[in-house]
Formats: structure tokens, C-alpha cells, sequence
């Protein structure tokens, strides 16, 4: 069955990464499988005891954590990553992890509080034709789901952060040369009060490689 990995590191964002991750699955039909890349004996008790609370059983990784949580996102039967951003807009992990992969990932920034059942998710678009097709596939899957998919223009923040009460924002976005929008990436990730789900462009233009919508050819990217 297809999966949404729920990174949690034993901290106080943890049961907030965890919702996130359901609201994702819940809407792909997936189940959701909780991580922890073991670094110290407290942080991993506080990972089984949050975990064992979600009524999930923890996986264990092993070594440096956006590596072994990029390796495990390869699997094609993931079809997404959420973590928890411990400062604005992100810090040295989650870019890390947003450098690695081809997997779709939801940051949960500071102090944020996900929904567990989405309504409404709100993409800010510009005119490249990669990024139309990729917010495409994830359109179809909300509306699919009964959520309310709304894009307004990017350049329009008061539009998509004021005038429409969104529990998640989507952004597709290319890594490659002078294609990333990092600047934009990170002013969403500095200002945003919802999840971001971060939906990556390969340097070829295509979607990434998971699948967030069986069958429909694009990845959550």
C-alpha cells in the first residue's frame, strides 16, 4: 500500500508532523508510517512513546537523517515526506532533505497546527508549463478527495496567505540551474502559518519520482 513518512525526532513538533502526514494520507488513501533516524537515547524514547500514542510502530534508520530519510523516500510506494522545520524557514535538515530528493515534502513550520482532515489547499502558480502540469496532478487528487484545490498567482501573497482560508500550501518547484525559486521557496516557508507541501521538478522538467496520484503520471512533486 502506498505510504507518507512521518519524520519525528522526539521533539515537541512531532505530534504535529504526525498530523500533517495523515491529512496527506488520508487524501492519497495511504497509511502512514512514522521514522526516526536514531541519534540519542532520549530523543528515540520520546519517538516510541509519541509514535506508540499515534497507534504506529516506529521505524528505526541509522546515520545522518536527510540521507537516510532521502534513501527511504526512493521506495515508489512512498508518496511523500512530512517534517518539522525547528526554525523559520527551515533549518540545516529539512534543506538538506529538500536538496536529496525527488519525493514530495511537507514542512510543518514553527509553531504551526496541521489539520488532520484537510478542506482547502492553495497553490500559488506562475506561467511555467512544468509546474501547471505538476499542480495538475495534485489538483485532481484533492478535488477527488473533497478538498477545495484553489491556485492564485504567485506574485500575490495577500491572496493566497489572507483571502482564503487554506489548511496547506502547495508549491512545484524545479532544482534545477536558475530554476528554483529558492527565494520564493523560503519566503513562503518564512511567513506560512499551514503545512508546505513542496512538490519537486526534475532538471528535465517532468515530475519527480513519486507518485502521489496512482496512475495519473506525476509525482507529488
Amino acid at each position: 500500500m502506498h505510504r507518507v513518512l512521518a519524520a519525528i525526532d522526539g521533539g515537541r513538533a512531532d505530534t504535529h508532523v504526525l498530523t500533517a502526514a495523515c491529512a496527506l494520507a488520508s487524501m492519497a488513501q495511504a497509511e502512514v508510517h512514522a521514522v526516526h533516524v536514531q541519534r540519542n537515547g532520549p530523543a528515540l524514547r520520546a519517538a516510541q512513546m509519541i509514535a506508540h500514542e499515534a497507534g504506529l510502530k516506529l521505524q528505526l534508520l541509522h546515520g545522518e537523517v536527510a540521507p537516510r530519510l532521502a534513501a527511504l523516500a526512493e521506495d515508489p510506494l512512498v508518496l511523500a515526506v512530512a517534517v518539522g522545520a525547528h526554525r523559520r524557514p527551515y533549518g540545516s535538515t529539512v534543506g538538506s532533505l529538500l536538496r536529496a530528493t525527488t519525493t514530495p515534502v511537507a514542512v510543518v513550520p514553527p509553531a504551526t497546527v496541521p489539520r488532520r482532515e484537510l478542506d482547502c489547499i492553495v497553490a500559488p502558480v506562475d506561467d511555467c508549463a512544468s509546474t501547471t502540469r505538476r499542480l495538475w496532478n495534485g489538483s485532481q487528487l484533492a478535488r477527488a478527495a473533497g478538498i477545495e484545490f484553489v491556485t492564485v498567482p504567485e506574485h500575490d501573497r495577500a491572496a493566497w496567505f489572507e483571502q482564503h482560508e487554506a489548511d496547506m500550501i502547495a508549491l512545484a518547484w524545479s532544482r534545477g540551474p536558475g530554476r528554483g525559486h529558492t527565494r520564493f521557496i523560503r519566503n513562503v516557508l518564512q511567513h506560512a502559518n499551514v503545512p508546505v507541501l513542496l512538490l519537486p521538478i526534475t532538471e528535465s522538467g517532468q515530475p519527480g519520482a513519486s507518485e502521489l496520484l496512482p496512475g495519473a503520471g506525476g509525482a507529488l512533486d
